[in-house]
């Protein structure tokens, strides 16, 4: 993200990205992620995860109760 130019809206990943930092970073920037979460992933109920953690959650929910391939249908 650092030294990226132009508006950003999205940042895509894989699961490598999932991390806490990579969450701050695109709150800080108002920046949609686009990460799978991992296959041990913990929703974040503190908010710890930056403003963007609602979206990691969501992704929690999806591959968890309808599995990663309707996670990857919806983005």
């Amino acid at each position: 993200i650092d030294g990226t130019e132009g508006n950003v809206r999205s940042v895509r990943g894989d699961g490598g990205y999932d991390k806490r930092k990579v969450y701050i970073k695109t709150s800080e920037e108002d920046i949609v992620p686009i990460i799978p979460p991992r296959k041990n992933a913990r929703k974040d109920h503190i908010g710890s995860w930056g403003t963007a953690g609602k979206y990691r959650n969501e992704a929690i929910d999806v591959t968890r109760n309808e599995g990663i391939g309707k996670w990857k249908e919806q983005t």
